[in-house]
């Protein structure tokens, strides 16, 4: 475990990076195909095959190389770098479909690449850099820090304040809090799941707090009554539990 926790700890060459997001393209083209044509691959299909490697790795490469995919540090992937993956990555696909339209109707009346083939690709090729980043930061967080030796925090505030508030807990992978919960006044909200956590109304909160082992409880809402925080504090108080503020409410 400490082997690969120290792995870990060291960031990733980009060189081998770009390999492996090249890898899953060409996975990912090869699984299109078999996918595609039920795992027998008719030979005109094998015969034109080579175009169609050049073509699509070709474009994945240069889109990659361009944009800088492959520069993130995987094990702190973000909402922005999965955004800038799925956007090249359509990009590199609508090129595909370019390439198609001027070969049928200026060329030779064919597609190059079949459009099934494209489809598939792209579906696959979007979820395996994705998904594979996004565990590779889980697993990264996990051997770091595991979640049985956090502590539960609870989130006044279900908005956009909220949700920065538990971004910033999870990216942190050194912090040893967890957020069990949202607390919102917003009846439409409550009952809900945000960011894998659920949302309750404020009466709810002497329930979680007698139940559960909470160490803080952070108010993200920039502006609150008087008499609510009051409130807040008053049912912590009687828990021990710290109370924070983002700002002053």
């Amino acid at each position: 475990m400490k082997t690969l926790e120290l792995l870990f700890q060291r960031n990733m060459p980009r060189w081998v990076i770009f390999f492996i997001d090249m890898g899953i393209c060409l996975f990912s083209l090869v699984l299109a195909y078999l996918v595609r044509f039920n795992f027998s691959i008719p030979q005109v299909e094998l015969d034109a095959f080579p175009l169609v490697f050049a073509l699509i790795l070709g474009t994945r490469a240069i889109s990659f190389y361009v944009s800088k995919t492959y520069q993130g540090i995987v094990k702190f992937t973000g909402n922005k770098d999965a955004q800038r993956i799925f956007i090249v990555i359509s990009i590199g696909s609508f090129i595909y479909v370019i390439v198609n339209v001027i070969s049928h109707n200026f060329i030779n009346g064919k597609f190059p690449i079949p459009f099934s083939i494209i489809i598939i690709e792209y579906m696959a090729t979007t979820f395996l850099m994705i998904s594979l980043r996004v565990m590779f930061k889980a697993l990264y967080s996990e051997l770091t820090n595991p979640n049985k030796e956090k502590r539960s925090v609870m989130i006044f505030g279900a908005g956009e304040s909220g949700i920065i508030t538990k971004h910033t807990l999870d990216r942190d992978v050194g912090t040893k809090y967890k957020v069990l919960a949202f607390i919102d006044d917003n009846k439409k909200k409550q009952g809900k799941m945000l960011e894998g956590s659920s949302i309750l109304g404020l009466d709810k909160l002497d329930e979680l707090l007698k139940n559960n082992t909470v160490a803080h409880l952070i108010i993200s809402v920039q502006k609150l009554l008087p008499s609510r925080k009051q409130q807040i504090i008053d049912i912590c108080l009687n828990y021990d539990i710290t109370i924070s503020k983002l700002s002053d409410a």
